[in-house]
């Protein structure tokens, strides 16, 4: 929604400006509006291109040059690269979205019967283009330089391009899982270390696999709960959606509600099921393998991502941070009791 709006306002304002200054009596005629409206949605595929461009440039870089650590800190970093490498890659990127841009423009043009299409087109391109040009680079070397990534991940890219990236780079991320220190806990022990909850639950007691005449379930089943008006459901281990409830109401009673973190204004996902360490800033979680395998048999990938994707207001408020700050304190008792759904 900022992104709409924000690229509305500018294309309102930039079509406001002509030759002798800002000309505030073209806001009312049907042409301003026609070069507005798609001046403010090329500005939206421009973004989200750039962004698409640095996830691609990522995983190109990372398999050319697999020495350097270009993801941390929940970011892609690009100081370490050649110069020449970051140079290409913003100026690629700037010619792909401008000969976009000029094919759409053109194609305005040609439809307005009231000038000579290419007269019109010269004209924008000696009056308007250098200055669209400029701000475009400038907004892809601000693209690159912060590395800041979207719902597309560097571990979700690891998944999807896992044959095309080098070796090492997966090892490394099987090995930061294993390095979180285990000190022998047992399902028995009253809190447990997050690094090594979900082991130890797991090989207690592993997920259940069918659920069709269930109306209890455990706590560990259930990766997903939603809440809106009127109507509660959850997402069982096999991906189905069923009404619940009672659920939540019943984890209240015995205190493990606290897992259930909200993600989204309306859906809380399981916290013993998520693979840490988890950023605080982080945009997406990730389910444990076990988790993610089970919830494809009826569920995409992108659906499961879609849901594990951190909203931007959870992340102002820091109720991640927060969630984090005391998730060793959160006790585990119960976590295999059968809850009621209903």
């Amino acid at each position: 929604m900022k992104l709409c709006l924000g690229s509305l306002c500018f294309s309102m304002l930039f079509n406001l400006i002509s030759n002798n200054g800002i000309k505030f009596e073209r806001f009312g005629t049907g042409t301003y509006w026609v070069f507005t409206v798609p001046f403010a949605v090329a500005i939206i595929i421009a973004t989200i291109l750039a962004r698409f461009s640095l996830k691609i440039s990522w995983i190109k870089w990372q398999i050319k040059y697999p020495e350097l650590e270009l993801f941390k800190e929940g970011r892609v970093h690009i100081r370490e690269l050649p110069n020449w490498e970051k140079v290409l890659a913003i100026l690629l990127t700037a010619v792909v979205l401008q000969l976009a841009y000029l094919c759409i423009v053109y194609c305005i043009a040609y439809v307005r019967r009231d000038y000579d299409p290419d007269v019109l087109f010269k004209s924008y391109l000696k009056h308007y283009m250098p200055f669209i040009a400029i701000c475009c680079m400038c907004y892809i070397g601000y693209v690159f330089k912060q590395g800041e990534l979207w719902w597309f991940t560097p571990q979700n890219a690891i998944v999807v391009f896992r044959r095309q990236l080098p070796e090492k780079i997966i090892t490394l991320e099987k090995v930061v899982e294993k390095e979180i220190p285990i000190v022998n806990p047992s399902v028995l022990d009253e809190k447990i270390p997050v690094g090594s909850l979900y082991d130890i639950l797991y090989n207690h007691a592993k997920f259940e696999h069918d659920f069709t005449k269930k109306t209890s379930i455990r706590m560990f089943d259930v990766p997903f709960y939603f809440s809106t008006k009127g109507e509660k459901e959850v997402i069982l281990m096999d991906g189905t959606r069923r009404r619940a409830e009672r659920f939540m109401q019943e984890l209240e009673v015995i205190g493990l509600d606290k897992w259930y973190f909200r993600i989204s204004s309306t859906c809380r996902v399981n916290m013993m099921l998520i693979r840490y360490p988890v950023l605080p800033n982080a945009t997406q979680l990730e389910f444990r393998k076990e988790v993610f395998a089970n919830l494809r048999d009826k569920m995409t990938e992108l659906e499961i991502q879609n849901l594990l994707a951190v909203s931007q207001w959870i992340r102002k408020s820091k109720r991640l941070t927060k969630f984090l700050d005391n998730v060793n304190n959160l006790e585990h008792e119960g976590w295999d009791n059968l809850i009621r759904l209903n």
